[in-house]
């Protein structure tokens, strides 16, 4: 019957969309080794903003320690990962490139 075709086909497009976002979520993955020298060394530059609302993970380019959140634009101390307002952070706590 044409009903059962109808619903045979709202089902497998149901399933394309499915297995499309099973896939795009896989890709979002991240799976690193934290054992192997390079999987370390990213670890160590990566923390997930201080924003509780965020929590976005940032990667640090370079030494500079000061953060500004690719997402929400909370600016915090990578070496402390304390939401900071302006340089005073750096003059009395953190380093400011290491």
């Amino acid at each position: 019957s044409s009903t059962a075709q109808s619903i045979e086909s709202i089902r497998e497009e149901l399933n394309k969309k499915l297995d499309t976002a099973k896939i795009s979520e896989e890709d979002e993955k991240v799976v690193i080794n934290n054992r192997s020298f390079i999987g370390s060394a990213i670890v160590k530059r990566v923390k997930p903003c201080p924003n509780s609302s965020c929590q976005k993970l940032n990667v640090k380019m370079g030494d500079d320690n000061l953060i500004i959140c690719n997402d929400c634009l909370e600016q915090y101390c990578f070496s402390c990962a304390k939401p900071i307002n302006g340089l005073q952070h750096f003059q009395k706590k953190c380093d400011r490139y290491t």
